[in-house]
């Protein structure tokens, strides 16, 4: 027989177990948003690309995401219709139905709502301070064909529908010596800021991303100090050289990091599974990113540097070697926010319907043209056109500069 106060030990210790195991199995069970809000996960827009990731554990811990300013898209309330009998009609081309129970009247509803709630005014009065900015040396560096004249038309829509400049500037004219070409963008965002000083911030984006969906408002999304507070992914890691080392993490805060986010970050970017990608990052034209990011950046020994990826592990080291001169200036944000992967990338941030943007990162290391031509052709016919007023024509050509 069981002495009495070990059975008492036994009973509390299975007592304790049942409740760790029923805490476990509602912590691991879906949780049914749908039902309650009526609105379906996989429409969500991702402009909180960072909540919506956390969105279940938020839910679980009841700490779901809430804005007196915002309204959560799971908050929408719309009116009750019919399925769709046809699925699959809701997936055309540039649209972002990838429900299989929506009606296209409630599909456009939420999109609708959706932009309304996200994408902000586009018609602000910082657009005109804002220029996107390509650049290349015009010899084909890309297995994408006419990848430079498909990527500046996209752009000059989206720079048409919200008053952005859109800008290309052929590195042929800049001395780099025996630099590899993509070192031309540091002088070509000083060209940038010099033939336009009145803008401020500058996009830099690679020639192979295309922006999916023109909807979204740069500054409303991302450049309002109180939007890129929400974006900065706070507390996360900071990762290192392919992402084999780390140098700790972010801030927790703007507190920590005493930081003014309007006056202090001027310098904007994501980090994949290797670490920074400068495929597609924003600056901002301030003594720090002149002086010193820009200056430092393109020291003649750092372009010459035998490293695997050239600009982006110098920007690396002097973000995450030199924190005191640099990090208080660097805001990271979720990498879907500005820079999603195409789905086979093998990588993190893969795209997702309604997400800003695609990147080809690695397309031609991971299988040569056919692969990086088929990945592009199907993301352009999956983008969001700009209404027809904001189009150019079929014979459009980008100006160089």
């Amino acid at each position: 027989m069981i002495p009495h106060n070990r059975r008492c030990v036994l009973a509390g210790v299975a007592t304790l177990s049942l409740t760790v195991f029923t805490i476990l199995l509602i912590w691991l069970s879906p949780v049914d948003i749908h039902a309650a809000a009526r609105i379906p996960l996989s429409y969500v827009s991702d402009d909180y690309a960072y909540e919506l990731e956390e969105l279940y554990t938020n839910i679980r811990t009841g700490e779901l995401y809430r804005s007196a300013k915002e309204l959560a898209p799971w908050d929408i309330v719309f009116p009750d219709f019919e399925p769709s009998e046809d699925p699959e009609s809701l997936w055309n081309e540039g649209e972002l139905h990838d429900n299989t129970f929506l009606s296209e009247e409630n599909a456009k509803f939420i999109n609708d709502q959706a932009h309304s709630l996200y994408y902000g005014n586009s018609n602000s009065e910082h657009n005109d301070k804002i220029l996107i900015l390509s650049a290349s040396d015009g010899k084909g560096n890309s297995e994408i064909n006419n990848v430079l004249g498909l990527s500046m038309a996209n752009r000059e829509e989206y720079a048409n529908m919200h008053g952005y400049v859109n800008y290309f500037v052929n590195i042929s004219q800049f001395d780099l010596g025996k630099a590899r070409p993509v070192w031309g963008k540091i002088p070509a965002i000083l060209k940038a800021w010099e033939d336009y000083p009145d803008v401020e911030w500058v996009w830099w984006l690679d020639s192979d991303v295309i922006i999916t969906n023109p909807y979204i408002d740069i500054y409303s999304y991302l450049l309002d100090p109180e939007a890129l507070e929400k974006k900065i992914t706070w507390g996360r890691p900071l990762r290192y050289r392919r992402g084999m080392m780390n140098r700790g993490k972010y801030f927790a805060d703007a507190a920590e990091g005493n930081m003014d986010i309007e006056k202090d970050i001027n310098f904007i970017i994501s980090q994949d599974s290797y670490g920074l990608n400068a495929g597609s990052f924003f600056i901002k034209k301030t003594p720090w990113a002149k002086k010193i990011l820009l200056e430092l950046w393109k020291n003649p020994y750092f372009m010459i540097a035998d490293t695997s990826l050239y600009e982006q592990d110098i920007l690396q080291s002097l973000v995450l070697d030199h924190k005191s001169l640099t990090l208080r200036h660097v805001g990271f944000v979720t990498q879907r926010a500005i820079n999603a992967y195409s789905d086979t990338s093998r990588l993190s941030g893969t795209w997702k319907p309604n997400d800003f943007v695609v990147h080809f990162a690695g397309c031609k290391a991971r299988g040569g043209g056919g692969l990086c031509q088929n990945e592009w052709n199907k993301y352009y016919n999956l983008r969001t056109r700009v209404p027809e007023e904001f189009r150019v024509s079929e014979d459009w050509t980008y100006e160089s500069h």
